[in-house]
């Protein structure tokens, strides 16, 4: 007993000093920074942040960009009449709004990932001219199905990507997941492509001032050093600590009074000074100097904002048999959409529709409480916003629904469920399943009277069946 109170006393003190080391040590670092800032006229404060607190190890998982050249059909030409403001701008507050998008928190190295989704975020509202769109893109959907890592890549296959597959949103493979085969069924649909993107390789400030204005955001890369992981306010520039590697961010505006650029990073809001309605997260940094390499290549994207489906219909998805009367659900998928919606069926492949639902809040399902007593092999479902009409989507193949009288269950009612049914009747034929798609009298049985009842409807003008 006395040797184990030994040894939790000495694990104790030897956890208190090795505490106490890596403080000194922090302190340390962070005293030799602030004495360079200060030798060295710069005009940014270092202080402890969520990042400066983390291992090293844990430190390189923040940067991620790998370099290459630049493709050179992605190349482009600045314009050479621009247009911008004299001082300063910032999307976070343009005409009122801000169109950026919340500080995320990376947790590998795909900056890369993080910076590509979040230049197409604030860009389709600006080509929807919707300042208040909710769009939330899955970085790790780029990560897992583009990279197939969770670590660097390049900023010209990450963009090659985006533009050929599209990036769903976010609670289509939410952070968390690690691999490609965690997306939702509907990812296809979800996802949101850009229509193409370029580069200005070694831009003056004016281009990039231009760029900025006239389109949105661009995205950027440079050179981390241990300093920037004090970062605490002010407008960053090297003064001390070693290379770690390259980092993607986003420019979304510019400060001529402080001589800086305003940038959205991707390591959460315990690290950074405040920017877009948050606490942290966001970062000024030393403009016309190419500072740390972050004017060399400005980035730009167009999305293809046809490619957006405010809409999914997920189920029915085509190739079902349903039973006429019977229950199921109809449900769907709406990343972008959230006012109330319509449903509508056709039993003859979109000629004519019915109503099924109409004014109730969009919540992804509805029970379809008793479906239509026809035999049908061409039935379809379509939701829209019930504003409009205008955001809809429809079942992509038909789906069946099995009436009485459709004894084989191939969608209609014909000469050929007569013969089904006297076969079944008569020479130990296979039974109608389910079975009461025979019980055409709604009798509880199937008989002969089932047989002449379909006969009558069919080519007598007998009465339709209906069963309670």
């Amino acid at each position: 007993m006395r040797r184990f109170s030994v040894l939790v006393i000495f694990f104790f003190i030897s956890t208190l000093c090795l505490s106490n080391w890596a403080n000194a040590l922090t302190d340390k670092k962070l005293d030799e920074i602030n004495k360079a800032i200060q030798s060295t006229g710069a005009k940014w404060i270092a202080g402890e942040t969520s990042v400066s607190q983390l291992p090293e190890e844990e430190k390189t998982k923040l940067v991620g960009v790998l370099k290459r050249e630049i493709p050179a059909e992605n190349l482009v030409q600045p314009r050479r009449l621009r247009s911008f403001p004299d001082s300063a701008f910032n999307w976070t507050n343009y005409n009122g709004h801000n169109w950026m998008t919340p500080i995320k928190n990376q947790p590998c190295g795909n900056c890369w990932s993080y910076s590509t989704c979040g230049i197409i975020e604030p860009k389709v509202k600006i080509a929807l001219n919707q300042p208040d769109f909710q769009i939330d893109l899955a970085e790790m959907y780029l990560t897992w199905c583009g990279r197939g890592a969770c670590d660097g890549w390049y900023m010209d296959a990450s963009f090659d990507f985006a533009k050929l597959k599209g990036i769903p949103d976010e609670p289509c493979i939410p952070l968390g997941s690690n691999s490609c085969a965690d997306t939702c069924i509907s990812r296809p649909q979800r996802s949101i492509r850009i229509a193409s993107w370029g580069v200005y390789n070694f831009p003056t400030i004016e281009d990039i001032k231009d760029k900025v204005y006239n389109s949105g955001p661009v995205s950027v890369t440079f050179a981390v050093y241990q300093d920037f992981d004090y970062y605490h306010s002010g407008v960053y520039q090297h003064v001390s600590g070693s290379f770690r590697g390259y980092h993607a961010v986003l420019i979304s505006g510019w400060s001529d009074s402080d001589s800086a650029w305003i940038c959205k990073n991707s390591w959460g809001t315990g690290w950074g000074e405040p920017g877009g309605g948050q606490d942290g997260g966001w970062f000024r940094i030393r403009m016309g100097y190419d500072e740390v390499g972050i004017e060399e290549a400005a980035y730009f994207v167009e999305v293809d904002t046809s490619s957006i489906n405010w809409l999914i219909l997920e189920q029915p998805a085509g190739g079902e048999k349903w039973m006429e009367k019977t229950g199921h659900y109809i449900k769907w998928s709406s990343p972008y959409f959230s006012d109330s919606v319509k449903l509508e069926c056709s039993t003859d492949n979109g000629t004519n529709w019915t109503e099924i639902k109409s004014s109730f809040p969009d919540y992804g399902n509805y029970f379809w409480s008793s479906l239509p007593s026809v035999a049908s092999k061409n039935c379809l479902v379509k939701i829209s916003d019930k504003a409009t009409g205008t955001k809809t989507d429809i079942t992509d193949k038909t789906f069946t629904i099995l009436g009485r009288g459709d004894a084989n269950a191939d969608g209609s009612t014909s000469v050929t469920d007569v013969i089904f049914l006297i076969n079944y009747l008569f020479k130990s034929g296979v039974e109608p399943s389910p079975w009461d798609l025979g019980d055409v009298t709604c009798d509880g049985d199937i008989k002969v009277d089932d047989v002449i009842y379909l006969l009558n409807y069919l080519y007598k003008g007998g009465p339709h069946w209906s069963c309670p």
